[in-house]
């Protein structure tokens, strides 16, 4: 029923850029604000989430964040979830993409004893849904992530930094899939 795909240039997301228009996910609407600002970084990599194997309904970007955090630091970011059930607060540990797809495909690309991987959160206005502020949310109350740096100027923005912990994620996964 679902599949992530790892973007390409050959994907046809017109359909998931135009909903992200319509929703106003300004990070979301177009491969040059999802994508191009970072394709050319040596660690980028994006996944896209795919409903039946037709309509294109997430995303998240990863890229280098050694600037900030240091050497072989990865930042999740462009997180976009279209479909509601997907981040229902009630739902979450249990049916959302970005936990059962998602950010699996980032743990599996990148080698976790090697990398570490950051999400940002952002303080200000700039963003226009609030996916990494309810990720963080529900992260931090089950000690999946750390806050790492509060109201640090990234890209322009205050931004809150957050250390994922992809081995104790992986675990807690597998954990609510079967209680659940």
């Amino acid at each position: 029923m679902y599949d992530v795909i790892q973007w390409n240039e050959y994907l046809d997301l017109s359909f998931f850029y135009e909903e992200c228009e319509k929703l106003n996910y300004t990070n979301n609407l177009s491969q040059e604000v999802m994508i191009d600002p970072f394709k050319y970084d040596p660690n980028f990599v994006a996944f896209i989430l795919y409903k039946n194997q037709r309509n294109a309904i997430g995303s998240i970007v990863c890229h280098s964040f050694d600037d900030v955090m240091g050497p072989n630091s990865i930042r999740t970011a462009r997180i976009c979830l279209l479909e509601k059930k997907f981040v229902n607060k009630n739902t979450w540990a249990k049916s959302n993409g970005l936990d059962n797809y998602l950010l699996p495909a980032v743990f599996k690309h990148y080698d976790l004893d090697k990398f570490k991987i950051y999400n940002t959160t952002n303080t200000g206005t700039k963003g226009s849904h609030s996916v990494h502020k309810m990720l963080s949310r529900y992260y931090s109350k089950n000690n999946l992530i750390t806050k790492v740096a509060d109201n640090l100027i990234y890209r322009g923005e205050k931004q809150t930094v957050w250390q994922l912990h992809p081995k104790v994620y992986m675990k807690w996964i597998k954990y609510v899939d079967k209680v659940l």
